[in-house]
């Protein structure tokens, strides 16, 4: 199957995602400090929502816009 992309001028925003890295970290800083985050603008990927809950089952407070992670 053939595609021809033909060129034409864009316009808009482009928001970039935030690092998932640092989110990682965040997280882990958080429960390293003992005394949990609060966490706003991050992706939840899939990856970072495993680390929460190995997090939240070591009994840590994560919360993510205010909202509890877990119930």
């Amino acid at each position: 199957m053939n595609v021809t992309i033909q060129p034409k001028k864009l316009a808009g925003t482009v928001t970039p995602p935030p690092s998932k890295s640092m989110a990682h970290r965040a997280v882990l800083a958080s429960m390293l400090s003992g005394s949990g985050c609060l966490t706003s603008h991050s992706a939840w990927s899939q990856d970072l929502l495993a680390t929460s809950r190995c997090v939240a089952a070591l009994q840590q407070d994560v919360s993510r816009d205010g909202l509890p992670f877990l119930d």
